[in-house]
């Protein structure tokens, strides 16, 4: 076996025949000499792979095809370098989406698949799943207090927000196949039972240390917005860009396609002052859309209540570039990067 290999597989799901345009292998040779095919008719699966062929290197690749009979160009392209992360891009036109999932390991699988633009969902809608009132405390609400005995100790202030907790709790309520409850008044605070779940799916959200080191690390002015930083061709560090649309988006799609919304977290701030970790976000993603390299998340946002239409965009066509990321819902302001968080099922009250 080759120290390196991808094996592609491609399915061509609309109705339209694709014909070979180009293509090239950068680093290596085909496995057994089987090249892409010069066509793919509608409906059909296809399948292919490049190995390395020599010592301590890699296989890069790329293939073409026109869509119709001299129609626009799509393309995919991998790497599976010696050293350093696997990636893969790929180029589509508007009305189309090109969704790719696999890749992982030395001896990489990956799928492409290319079909007519459509929302991918789950049965999650914020109206129905979601909590009817808005992740708003008034000022000095408390978190909840310590019991040290002689004294009660008052931790944290919701007056910045439950987010985290919402989300997971929304997710909670989902997956246990509840509708979210009825009340349309935010609990009090602390000793009211929701309130108090929602403090403890806060505090699960953050997932200590990891989530807070990780948003510490992306709030850095100093950390690159792209991928062009010199560590990253090893695989040593990658830029919000490359987080977003390498491995942030496609761990998203890979929930939504097997039926479970996202909880993913919003890097609103560059900052270098840890105080500023409450001015992040995080939001449930519940569905998503592509068109040519542009992405659609339909999210809940805790802040607005009951809202079926909130989105969010980003394009995944470049990460020499910052991306550029697209909100519907008012006031949420700039989005430097986001990232999926570790939630793990719990039962609601």
């Amino acid at each position: 076996m080759a120290a390196r290999s991808v094996a592609v597989t491609f399915t061509n799901t609309t109705g339209e025949i694709l014909g070979k345009n180009f293509e090239a292998l950068m680093h290596g040779v085909w496995t057994n000499g089987i090249e892409p095919p010069q066509t793919v008719v509608p409906g059909e699966t296809v399948s292919w792979e490049s190995e390395s062929d020599g010592v301590a290197t890699g296989t890069e690749g790329r293939v073409q095809y026109r869509v119709g009979d001299g129609g626009p160009i799509i393309e995919m392209h991998w790497s599976n370098p010696f050293v350093g992360a696997n990636t893969f891009n790929e180029v589509c036109i508007a009305g189309k989406a090109l969704l790719r999932s696999g890749g992982d390991g030395e001896n990489a699988r990956v799928s492409w698949v290319l079909e007519n633009s459509q929302w991918h969902t789950t049965t999650f809608r914020p109206s129905l799943h979601g909590f009817h009132f808005n992740n708003s405390w008034p000022e000095g609400t408390t978190l909840k207090h310590l019991d040290l005995g002689v004294v009660s100790l008052p931790i944290g202030d919701a007056t910045n927000g439950l987010c985290g907790g919402m989300v997971y709790a929304a997710m909670d309520y989902f997956l246990s196949n509840q509708l979210a409850p009825a009340q349309t008044v935010a609990p009090a605070g602390e000793g009211v039972p929701l309130f108090d779940y929602f403090v403890s799916r806060l505090f699960d959200s953050f997932d200590l240390p990891d989530l807070p080191l990780s948003l510490l690390k992306l709030m850095n002015p100093a950390y690159p917005d792209t991928d062009q930083g010199i560590f990253e061709p090893i695989g040593l560090m990658s830029g919000r860009s490359a987080i977003m649309v390498r491995d942030s988006w496609p761990r998203v799609k890979d929930w939504i396609d097997q039926g479970f919304p996202r909880p993913i977290c919003l890097v609103k701030t560059k900052s270098l002052n840890p105080a500023d970790l409450g001015k992040n976000h995080q939001v449930l993603v519940w569905g998503y859309h592509v068109s040519g390299t542009g992405v659609t998340f339909a999210l809940y946002d805790p802040n607005f209540h009951d809202h079926d239409a909130l989105m969010m965009t980003f394009d995944t066509s470049r990460t020499d570039v910052p991306v550029a990321v697209g909100v519907t819902n008012p006031g949420q302001g700039t989005i430097s990067c986001f990232l999926p968080t570790a939630y793990a099922a719990q039962t609601p009250p």
